[in-house]
């Protein structure tokens, strides 16, 4: 926290810059394309999903649960 402060934001900034070389260790890649604004990234992924993030969280152990068991 003495390096990026206790300003907001300032944990997402440690963490990324904290797991970035991580991850290019790990995958053994040279470069890794994270863009800048991931939220509205995944936003626009997610758009055509009609239900709420509480309905999905409710569905998911439901989910889980088929595919554990072969159905899905």
């Amino acid at each position: 926290m003495a390096s990026f402060g206790y300003s907001r934001g300032s944990l997402s900034r440690a963490a990324a810059e904290a797991l970035g070389p991580w991850v290019r260790a790990r995958e053994g890649l040279a470069e890794v394309d994270v863009p800048s604004e991931p939220v509205k990234v995944v936003r626009g992924i997610l758009s055509h999903v009609k239900k709420t993030s509480v309905q999905l969280q409710h569905e998911a152990p439901e989910l889980r649960a088929m595919k554990a068991k072969g159905e899905r």
